[in-house]
């Protein structure tokens, strides 16, 4: 997994994506995301969690207002698997320590967000 060093966001929103297409959760929780920044100048990252992304979903997170994205890529990843999905997340929340993390409230980012 490669990481920027220099992760500069202090509220992430995960990019949930099925077979290469973001869910639109993750596009309304970025806008709110960006409302919540704005005051306080932070800045926003989405965090996409995949295998081989090739279909512009970084420069789509980003065209709605993403500072950064952080991209896990890995084989395993490809299928989502909440145990391999958290272990992930945790080290990079562990890592970079935002102070926000939205999930969306669909069965994964429930099953993940737990």
């Amino acid at each position: 997994m490669a990481v920027n060093k220099t992760v500069q966001s202090k509220i992430w929103v995960f990019a949930e994506q099925r077979q290469g297409e973001l869910a639109e959760v993750g596009l309304e929780l970025l806008g709110k995301a960006l409302e919540l920044a704005h005051p306080k100048g932070w800045k926003v990252a989405s965090v996409l969690v995949s295998h081989s992304l090739e279909n512009g979903l970084c420069e789509q997170l980003l065209s709605f207002g993403a500072d950064e994205v952080l991209v896990a890529d890995h084989p395993l990843l490809s299928s989502y698997c909440s145990q391999s999905y958290a272990k992930i997340l945790e080290k990079l929340i562990r890592e970079y320590n935002p102070e926000v993390f939205l999930l969306g409230a669909t069965a994964l980012g429930s099953d993940l967000g737990g």
